[in-house]
């Protein structure tokens, strides 16, 4: 499954004002947007800074850099300017170029810990082996058109549901419903068979 990419940026606490001015400062098609973080750092206490990437001299969209920690830096969003939104790939894209033309520069003058999450991953990433194949074969044989209202849909269901419940990890509903839409399902389809997976684990969790 293709998945929006995290970066998280770990530096001394007490270089992140020289490196943010740092990053402001190159040449190229990055500019620090002053007037958007005045704007929003009014709102919060947080330590935010924006990012413009320009693209045939006006702005692309604006990448934000967060406080997460007293060390770390992460993107906290990506957020369109000239269209209304970024597919998954175009967002991490433009979270690619702000490491390979911006914070390639500053590793060399400062000392980051740069970390970005892969973009495709795997349902074992997400689940047991186990809850991985019940959920494949239940997606491979069910009726599209009626979810799991065949017993044999229902009975492939709820074992994907059983295995999740009693592994230590799980898939998010957010995630199912995408691994869904990506192997055939509808969207509607998808949506309702997330949420009742979501209400499926929450009660097996109350009823331990």
């Amino acid at each position: 499954m293709q998945e929006f990419q995290d970066l998280k940026i770990t530096i001394n606490k007490n270089d992140i004002e020289e490196f943010i001015n740092y990053l402001g400062q190159q040449p190229g098609n990055w500019q620090r947007d002053f007037s958007k973080e005045h704007d929003v750092t009014k709102f919060t206490d947080g330590m935010m800074f924006c990012f413009n990437y320009m693209l045939n001299d006006e702005v692309h969209s604006s990448l934000w850099l967060a406080e997460k920690e007293k060390d770390t830096l992460y993107t906290s969003n990506i957020v369109p300017v000239m269209t209304n939104r970024l597919s998954i790939s175009e967002y991490n894209e433009i979270q690619r170029k702000f490491c390979s033309e911006l914070l390639s520069k500053a590793d060399k003058k400062f000392k980051l810990n740069i970390e970005l999450s892969k973009e495709t991953i795997e349902l074992e990433d997400l689940v047991c082996s186990e809850a991985a194949q019940a959920l494949r074969s239940f997606s491979r044989l069910a009726n599209k058109s009626t979810g799991h209202g065949h017993p044999l849909d229902k009975k492939r269901w709820f074992e994907f549901i059983k295995l999740t419940a009693e592994s230590s990890y799980k898939i998010s509903p957010e995630q199912l419903e995408k691994f869904l839409v990506e192997d055939g399902w509808s969207e509607n389809s998808s949506i309702e068979l997330a949420c009742d997976y979501e209400y499926s684990i929450e009660l097996l969790e109350y009823l331990k």
